[in-house]
């Protein structure tokens, strides 16, 4: 049983709050773990799920995809953040997020300034799908997004602004739940409203990222 506070929840402001909406993300997370399930709402602000029996590692997974934020923002790094995480200073704004690399022997950790807030709202509340592909060369598991018409608008806005200017060069952060998952650079406007979202997933977890999102 799951239990919404639907006076609080924070949706875009053209979706309203709705429990009926709920039920939807709830189906549609079950589907992409090949679960299947049934649910339905059980009074004003909760719905009931039922699942079939399965191992207690299983359930715990499902528990957890089920409650999970998913919270995407697309954010700035600031364009001078290694001359100034150098000297130690963090502007207003501004925090210090830490991208985890791939190094087998030592990982490799990267400290970016990134700002506090989503670059013009822009939000996971735009991706219309979510699905887990590889990389072509290393065979990682990547996220392929894909964002809603005024998603995609924002998006493009955001990357002909943010385009190179002489030698300055700008970051796009992509931060899933507080966690800094990849910065790449912005070399050119992104018309389509498509992106890609890498790091050092597992599988498994890959699928339920794209899941929740």
């Amino acid at each position: 049983m799951l239990e919404f506070g639907t006076n609080t929840l924070e949706l875009p402001a053209r979706e309203a709050p709705s429990l009926t909406r709920a039920q939807q993300v709830m189906r549609e997370r079950l589907k992409g773990l090949g679960v299947r399930s049934s649910v339905e709402p059980a009074g004003s602000h909760r719905i009931l799920i039922k699942v079939p029996p399965m191992n207690s590692n299983s359930l715990a997974e499902v528990r957890r995809v089920l409650s999970k934020a998913g919270k995407l923002e697309f954010r700035m790094v600031h364009p001078e953040s290694d001359k100034l995480l150098a000297q130690n200073l963090i502007e207003p704004g501004y925090e210090v997020l830490r991208l985890h690399g791939s190094g087998r022997a030592n990982p490799i950790v990267v400290p970016y300034l990134v700002k506090k807030k989503p670059e013009r709202g822009l939000t996971g509340s735009y991706i219309r799908r979510a699905q887990v592909t590889r990389h072509p060369i290393t065979d990682e598991p990547e996220i392929q997004f894909e964002l809603d018409k005024e998603g995609a608008r924002l998006f493009a806005e955001v990357t002909r602004e943010y385009v190179p200017s002489g030698n300055i060069y700008h970051q796009l952060a992509i931060v899933l739940d507080g966690q800094l998952q990849s910065a790449p650079r912005i070399n050119e406007p992104i018309e389509g409203g498509r992106g890609m979202i890498s790091g050092n997933f597992e599988i498994k977890e890959a699928l339920a990222l794209a899941t929740i999102l």
